[in-house]
């Protein structure tokens, strides 16, 4: 079973919208995201290389993600997926890869029939 009173971010995922519900440890904050490595340009019309920005951010994530100690609490995304929509279930598997690249753990938990679940029942696994 996943506690997700640990995850950083839980994703509830349906057919007809998608609900974020971001939530964090205690220890998370001293972790915060801030991107000292990446020289953002405010020029118009120059062009951004977002591959190379992404892995950035990510290789910096990596190394902030492995310098928390053993057994402390860490970051990580946990999802509820409803339904089977395959542009929903395309960028759930997205987010895990990226998940995995920078070393944070992901969960994933799938209604597949939108109709046998309720948005109270999702909130009190949340909770």
């Amino acid at each position: 079973m996943v506690s997700y009173s640990q995850v950083a971010t839980a994703l509830i995922i349906s057919s007809i919208s998608v609900s974020s519900y971001a939530f964090a440890p205690p220890k998370l904050s001293s972790i915060a995201y801030t991107s000292s490595k990446i020289n953002m340009s405010t020029e118009l019309g120059k062009d951004i290389d977002g591959k190379s920005i992404a892995a950035a951010v990510r290789e910096e994530l990596a190394q902030k993600l492995s310098s928390i100690p053993e057994g402390e609490s860490r970051p990580g995304l946990a999802v509820m997926l409803v339904g089977q929509r395959k542009d929903s279930q395309t960028y759930v598997r997205m987010k895990q890869k990226a998940c995995s690249d920078c070393g944070m753990q992901s969960f994933l938990e799938e209604y597949p029939n939108v109709d046998e679940v309720t948005e109270e029942a999702l909130l009190e696994k949340i909770a």
